[in-house]
């Protein structure tokens, strides 16, 4: 589904957000507002970054998902993705890339995102990923330590 080509969300994911808050860190300005544009049109709180280290200063308690692309300009996705999983925040990462590396995608992988989108991506995929956890009222993994 293309953006443009939408008159307004599916109606399986209208208001569907909750106003529950969403990170995406994409390097790529284009992708990065696109996605964004289409998650608050289909009722989510967005906000983005568009490297490692802003996405790393925005990552706060408020966040309930990640879109997070593996290629970042000044730092690795999957780092910051092994450092969530490793203090158990509450918060679905999914990761979206369009890296073809096989040892990479691998290493993701094995840090258990909660999706792997690859680009393109279809936004109503990501938001319907997004609606069905808001759904079952899973907030995410039990966290044991406090987010930054």
């Amino acid at each position: 589904m293309r953006l443009f080509d939408m008159a307004g969300p599916p109606d399986e994911l209208s208001g569907r957000g909750g106003g529950c808050r969403t990170l995406i860190i994409e390097d790529d300005a284009d992708s990065r507002d696109a996605m964004g544009l289409a998650l608050r049109r289909f009722g989510f709180d967005a906000d983005c970054a568009g490297t490692f280290l802003e996405g790393a200063a925005k990552l706060t308690p408020e966040v309930r998902w990640l879109i997070l692309d593996l290629r970042l300009p000044d730092g690795d996705g999957a780092a910051l993705l092994g450092y969530i999983r490793s203090h158990e925040w509450p918060v679905h990462v999914a990761v979206v890339t369009g890296a073809d590396d096989g040892r990479l995608l691998s290493d993701a992988v094995l840090l258990r995102p909660d999706a792997l989108f690859t680009k393109p991506v279809d936004f109503a995929d990501v938001a319907r990923w997004m609606a069905s956890s808001s759904q079952n009222g899973d907030a995410g993994p039990a966290a044991t330590d406090a987010m930054p």
